[in-house]
């Protein structure tokens, strides 16, 4: 603290019998850090996810777009995602950022067909995947505990086929995955997207309990149901304590 603040403070404690309450720092966590231009790192950080069923990969690979280092998804009828294992608790780092940006999307009509889900660009946060080294046993003993917060569920923000932003549906192969339509259509195609969301919100939206740590987030961009083919490039992530717009 300065000398001058430190005056200011006394005075105030002198005049009035009490402290000034300090402004509240701002926490953030930076998980996906894709701006830092270091390949080895994003890909060592981030891994592949793949599905036994799907044959054709998603190709992630770091280009610069607007000169600043971002991730490029392209999938030609396939899919697969970039995964990354994190502990953060949503109480404490409620406020989540990041961009993106689509150049093209599949040739999906709707978000409630098992036909049409592909999506463009996704975000999911998970929670409750295997911790380091626990067996599978103990995984699957959580995984069937009667504490619903306990079993593998995700909330996925989506760049929607056709929903209108801010819906809320369920994944059409699985309720335990929420998706929530943050852009939709051809909107905004081409253009870097900004978005901010309040995850105690979100969840209570979509699973209506209080919020577990998210233990994974991953990043996806599919099309292997209709056969075609989309674009999208991810930039950072991050989660914060406090929103700066309030």
């Amino acid at each position: 603290m300065s000398a001058f603040k430190l005056i200011i403070c006394t005075l105030f404690v002198a005049i009035t019998g009490t402290v000034p309450a300090q402004p509240q720092a701002n926490m953030q966590r930076l998980v996906g850090e894709f701006s830092s231009g270091d390949k080895a790192r994003v890909f060592q950080e981030w891994q592949p996810y793949t599905f036994d069923r799907v044959k054709k990969h998603t190709l992630y690979s770091l280009v610069t777009d607007q000169n600043r280092s971002v991730i490029r998804a392209l999938s030609d009828s396939g899919a697969s995602g970039l995964i990354k294992p994190v502990s953060i608790d949503i109480a404490a780092y409620p406020i989540m950022r990041w961009r993106w940006k689509v150049t093209e999307r599949p040739a999906a009509n709707s978000d409630e067909q098992r036909s049409d889900d592909d999506h463009a660009a996704r975000i999911y946060l998970i929670f409750n995947t295997p911790e380091p080294n626990e067996s599978r046993w103990s995984w699957l003993w959580r995984q069937v505990s009667a504490h619903k917060t306990q079993k593998t569920h995700a909330i996925n923000y989506i760049w929607a086929n056709s929903s209108e932003v801010s819906s809320i549906k369920p994944n059409p192969y699985t309720a335990s995955v929420m998706m929530i339509s943050v852009n939709t259509g051809a909107d905004d195609m081409g253009k870097w997207v900004e978005h901010r969301r309040n995850l105690l919100e979100d969840y209570r939206e979509t699973f209506n309990q209080p919020a577990p740590p998210i233990s994974a987030i991953a990043i996806m961009t599919d099309s292997d149901n209709t056969e075609s083919q989309a674009i999208a490039f991810y930039g950072d992530i991050s989660f914060s304590s406090i929103d700066k717009n309030e």
